[in-house]
């Protein structure tokens, strides 16, 4: 018996759902109604595992020839070669990625918040599914040495929230314990919020409750997110600006920080349009730019941005273990799907998110993250 294509098949059925997640992942980066992505990721979702019934019959055609040039066996050839080369590739340079010379220090903490109750959102039987780290929050705490940071600047402080999804799964009790744990801290000099606060047009209601409980030193500056686009906007910024913050949308302002300007951006593309115009935007303030989307970093390193902030992709949210992140809902796919990145001359920071609509954590805990930048040496 020919085993070699007992052997392949395997490998081919995971190239298979690789290649098919990479393209789910770039739907989701897309402006496109929801029922529509809903649809697509089930009919991945069928894609991806009925390759399995169809291995007795990829087995005799491999056995008994001759193979056809065909689409079928075309895409027979790509899947093996995506199992084979690309996906093994791909992981291996990943797992050897080195931190960003920018990146001077990190350290983590774990909040647990393991007795809170898990309440009844949509989708919460996922909240019940074992090892679930839902509510285990890391605070991570990074200090950036970023290239033109005013000397003024040494020790500026950032407070980075994203994605809350508000829905009822987790309940307001754990967002309060979060809130709790962080007024506990120093008042950080800016809170930045990158997005995604309500899954629910009544939960926008609690985001002045709890958001407004935060405390910075000079601005609190909000961006809004593909969820909260299709939870009434208009309201979803009227409680922002009620909490007391700034909500740049796709715009721009000058803000005054220990006596040097700071120019914040916003980039909500590509569900708000148009995108933040910086024609007449002055050219020599460090620029930090608040997007939703790690995908924008094209844009900011095309107009200069110093410091960009994001969200939106969750990490993952499942992270298996070597591999890393599979679903994540960005035109680049995995490539920045959490963490920091440093390509001249933007520096990235895309948090994992606090929460998600589909209240599920495995090897990829929720996170807030405390930055401290420092001038480059």
């Amino acid at each position: 018996m020919n085993w070699l294509p007992l052997l392949l098949l395997p490998v081919a059925w995971i190239g298979h759902a690789f290649a098919l997640t990479v393209a789910l992942n770039i739907a989701y980066s897309c402006p496109v109604h929801r029922r529509f992505l809903r649809t697509f990721r089930l009919l991945i979702g069928i894609a991806v595992f009925s390759f399995a019934f169809a291995f007795p019959w990829w087995i005799d055609r491999l056995t008994h020839g001759p193979l056809r040039l065909e689409p079928i066996t075309a895409w027979l050839a790509i899947c093996l070669f995506s199992g084979l080369i690309i996906l093994p590739v791909q992981t291996l340079r990943r797992n050897l990625r080195r931190e960003p010379a920018v990146v001077a220090s990190r350290q983590a903490s774990l909040l647990d918040l393991r007795g809170q109750p898990l309440g009844f959102g949509k989708h919460w039987r996922l909240a019940r599914l074992p090892f679930n780290e839902l509510l285990e929050v890391e605070v991570s705490d990074l200090t950036l040495r970023l290239p033109r940071l005013p000397a003024a600047w040494d020790g500026l402080t950032i407070l980075h929230l994203t994605d809350l999804h508000f829905h009822g799964t987790p309940t307001r009790t754990f967002f309060d314990a979060v809130i709790d744990h962080l007024t506990q801290g120093p008042t950080p000099d800016l809170v930045c919020l990158t997005g995604d606060y309500v899954d629910t047009v009544r939960h926008m209601f609690w985001i002045k409750p709890l958001l407004g409980r935060l405390q910075w030193n000079v601005a609190g500056l909000a961006v809004l997110g593909n969820h909260d686009f299709y939870c009434r906007p208009s309201g979803v910024r009227r409680e922002l600006r009620r909490a007391g913050y700034r909500v740049l949308g796709n715009d721009w302002t000058q803000l005054e920080v220990r006596g040097q300007p700071l120019l914040a951006i916003g980039n909500e593309t590509p569900w708000f349009r148009p995108e933040s115009d910086l024609a007449g935007a002055p050219d020599g303030p460090f620029r930090l730019c608040l997007s939703h989307s790690p995908d924008a970093i094209g844009w900011a390193k095309s107009h200069r941005v110093d410091l960009m902030l994001a969200g939106h992709v969750h990490g993952g949210q499942v992270r298996v273990p070597v591999v890393g992140s599979l679903f994540v809902p960005s035109r680049y796919s995995r490539k920045y799907d959490c963490g920091v990145f440093h390509e001249a001359p933007t520096t990235l920071h895309v948090g994992r998110g606090l929460s998600g609509r589909e209240p599920l954590r495995w090897n990829c805990r929720p996170e807030v993250s405390r930055l401290t930048l420092r001038p480059a040496r």
